[in-house]
C-alpha cells in the first residue's frame, strides 16, 4: 500500500488523472493504482514499461494493464484467491482507519454517559454530583473537539474531491479540443459519430469536409504565424456555421470537418456553399507589408451518412468529393452522394 501523506497523494492523483484522460485509460481501480505509481516515480521499471507500451500502442490496453498491475503493483503477493482476498481486506481496513479513529472519541463518550447514568442510581449521600458534572463537561469538550477535527478533515477531503472533479472535467475537455483553434478534434468527432451510429441517429447527419486552398503558400509567403492565423480565422467561421448539436472539427492540418444535422443532400450542399462564400470573405492584414493578405478560399466535399455503413466509408466518400473539388479548380463544393 502507498504510504504518502494526504497532500502528496492528492498531488499525485491530480497528475495521474489528466494522463489517464489523455491516453484514454478507463478509470478502474487497477488503472488508478498503476498511474498513481507512474507519476510518483516509485518504480522506474513500471514507468519504462508504460512509456514503451504507449509508444507502441498509443495507449495502454487492458491486456497490458493486467500484466503491469500484477508485475509492478502487487508482485508476488497475489498468487491465489486467498491472498487476493487478504489484500482487499487490507485496502478496506486502511480506508476505514480515519473514520474509526474519529469514532473512538464518540464511543468513549458513550461509555462515559453509561457510567454517569449508573452513578446517578446511587444513594444521594454517596453521589459526588460536582465531580460527575465536571467529568461530563470534560467528556463533552473532548468529543466536541474530536467531532470538530473530523468535520474539518471531511470538509478538506470534500474540497479535494471537488477540485479533482473539476480538474478531470477540464482535462477531458482539453483532450477533446484542438489547442490551436479550440474546435473539437478528430478523435472526439469519431467517438461522437460512432455513438450516433450505434443509437441509430447517424442517418440524420451529413458530413462536409473542408480544406483551405493553397495553404502551404501562406506559410511560405508570410510565415507560420500567419498560417496559424489563417487556420484560426477559418475555424472561427466554421464554429459559427454550426447549429445546436452540430459540430465543427479540426480534422488535421488545414483540413476541417462539419457534422451537420441534415439528411437531405441538396440542403447539405446549400449549407456548404454558404460557408464557402463566407470563407472567401475573410480578410487578414499583413502587418509588415501594410496591405491585405491574399484572399482565403477553401474547397468542400459533401456527403450524407448512409444507414448501416461504417463511418470510415462515409469519410472516404466526403474525401473523394473534396479531391474532385480541388481537381475542378478549388474554391468550390462537390457532392459525394
Amino acid at each position: 500500500m502507498f504510504q504518502d501523506s494526504s497532500e502528496k497523494a492528492a498531488q499525485f492523483l491530480r497528475e495521474a488523472v489528466p494522463l489517464m484522460v489523455k491516453h484514454q485509460i478507463p478509470p478502474t481501480p487497477y488503472n488508478y493504482a498503476i498511474w498513481y505509481s507512474y507519476v510518483s516515480n516509485r518504480d522506474p521499471d513500471l514507468k519504462a514499461a508504460i512509456d514503451g507500451t504507449i509508444k507502441n500502442h498509443g495507449t495502454c490496453p487492458s491486456s497490458a494493464t493486467d500484466e503491469l498491475f500484477k508485475n509492478h503493483i502487487i508482485g508476488d503477493q497475489l498468487v491465489d484467491s486467498d491472498s487476493a482476498q487478504e489484500n482487499l481486506k487490507a485496502i478496506i481496513a486502511e480506508l476505514r482507519n480515519q473514520v474509526d479513529e474519529a469514532l473512538i472519541g464518540a464511543e468513549g463518550f458513550h461509555q462515559l454517559l453509561e457510567e454517569s447514568s449508573n452513578s446517578l442510581q446511587q444513594a444521594p449521600e454517596k453521589l459526588d454530583l460536582g465531580h460527575l458534572i465536571e467529568t461530563l463537561a470534560q467528556g463533552t469538550q473532548t468529543v466536541s473537539d474530536s467531532s470538530r477535527i473530523f468535520r474539518t478533515q471531511m470538509e478538506d477531503a470534500q474540497r479535494e474531491v471537488e477540485e479533482l472533479k473539476k480538474e478531470l472535467k477540464r482535462s477531458q475537455q482539453e483532450a477533446d479540443r484542438d489547442p490551436l483553434t479550440g474546435l473539437f478534434n478528430r478523435r472526439y468527432f469519431e467517438r461522437q459519430m460512432k455513438e450516433m451510429i450505434v443509437n441509430g441517429r447517424g442517418e440524420e447527419h451529413s458530413l462536409i469536409i473542408v480544406d483551405i486552398d493553397h495553404f502551404k503558400s501562406f506559410n511560405d509567403s508570410y510565415g507560420h504565424l500567419i498560417g496559424d492565423k489563417v487556420i484560426q480565422r477559418v475555424a472561427t467561421l466554421l464554429e459559427k456555421a454550426v447549429i445546436g448539436e452540430e459540430m465543427a472539427v479540426r480534422f488535421g492540418g488545414e483540413e476541417f470537418m462539419l457534422l451537420i444535422r441534415e439528411s437531405n443532400l441538396d440542403k447539405a450542399l446549400e449549407r456548404a456553399e454558404k460557408v464557402r462564400k463566407m470563407t472567401q470573405g475573410i480578410v487578414l492584414k499583413d502587418r509588415k507589408g501594410g496591405g491585405d493578405i491574399r484572399r482565403i478560399t477553401a474547397s468542400f466535399g459533401v456527403t450524407r451518412y448512409r444507414s448501416g455503413e461504417a463511418l470510415s466509408h462515409c469519410i472516404e466518400r466526403a474525401d473523394k468529393a473534396l479531391y474532385q473539388a480541388k481537381e475542378n479548380g478549388r474554391n468550390r463544393v462537390e457532392s459525394g452522394g
